[in-house]
């Protein structure tokens, strides 16, 4: 299209061409700014391009020097045995253990207490200590193993594994769940 365009305008009589010069100094674009507006047209650009030019010079420092902040959230995840998501233990003989990482990453820009709970087809289990009363500095991590025996016998129960923040203790703020099959030996 310039290639076109640049053929028609050489067909232009002299007198009907328009020219940008090309070559144009700092010096040269300075004086024609400061020079005197031609028209009241004129002026009124100048000043909206100068004050466009400052509100972007104060938007470009305000993104660089104030943080921003995101959304406070806290990441509560199950890991298996490997410490990957993946290859948790799902089928028990009753009596027999499986071990699981509870993990809990605090991105809430303070310090947060949490607590686990860890429940069986709604029936609570007894957990150590140490998952009980939880204090995570921010940006800190947790990963615990936890080993689980389960009890009664049967097919697709609910495993939950739940996650109390200090501000919400009677509603899990985070839930995860597999469901397991526990069988008798033999």
């Amino acid at each position: 299209m310039s290639a076109v365009a640049y053929a028609r305008r050489r067909q232009l009589p002299a007198d009907r061409t328009f020219e940008v010069p090309l070559k144009v100094s700092a010096l040269s674009l300075i004086a024609g700014v400061l020079e005197k507006p031609k028209s009241k047209t004129e002026k009124t650009l100048r000043i909206i391009l100068a004050l466009s030019f400052l509100v972007l010079i104060g938007t470009g420092v305000y993104i660089t020097q104030v943080p921003q902040e995101r959304e406070p959230f806290t990441q509560f995840y199950i890991l298996g045995p490997d410490r990957m998501a993946e290859n948790y233990t799902t089928e028990y003989i009753q009596g027999e253990s499986g071990t699981y990482i509870i993990g809990i990453t605090n991105n809430e820009y303070r310090t947060m207490d949490y607590t686990v709970e860890v429940r069986l087809d709604n029936e609570s289990l007894l957990l150590p200590e140490n998952l009980q009363h939880i204090r995570l500095a921010n940006n800190a991590t947790l990963e615990e193993p936890l080993e689980i025996t389960p009890s009664i016998e049967g097919k697709n129960m609910q495993l939950e594994f739940l996650l109390f923040n200090e501000t919400e203790k009677k509603v899990p703020s985070r839930d995860l769940r597999l469901w397991i099959n526990v069988t008798k030996e033999g």
